[in-house]
């Protein structure tokens, strides 16, 4: 398995515990070789619970709507070239 194989799987949530056994072992035996999948399914984990926690804030009773992104004017993207 390479990184591109690695990271695809990952992301796209095919490594799993029901993903099949022999895959996952191709994964995790790439994961012992390299540090930067490691770095990556490190932040998946990261940003899948950031992402867990926050769904979990809006469905509880009483939670208010996300607030807006950054204003247009903050980010330079009303200013046309």
């Amino acid at each position: 398995m390479n990184c591109q194989q690695y990271t695809t799987l990952l992301a796209s949530g095919q490594l799993g515990p029901r993903a099949p056994w022999p895959l996952r072992a191709r994964a995790a035996c790439h994961t012992l070789i390299c540090a930067h999948c490691r770095r990556f399914a490190r932040n998946d984990a990261a940003l899948t619970a950031l992402l867990q926690g926050w769904r979990e804030s809006l469905q509880a009773p009483g939670a208010s709507p996300p607030p807006d992104g950054p204003q247009a004017s903050e980010t330079g993207a009303d200013s046309a070239g």
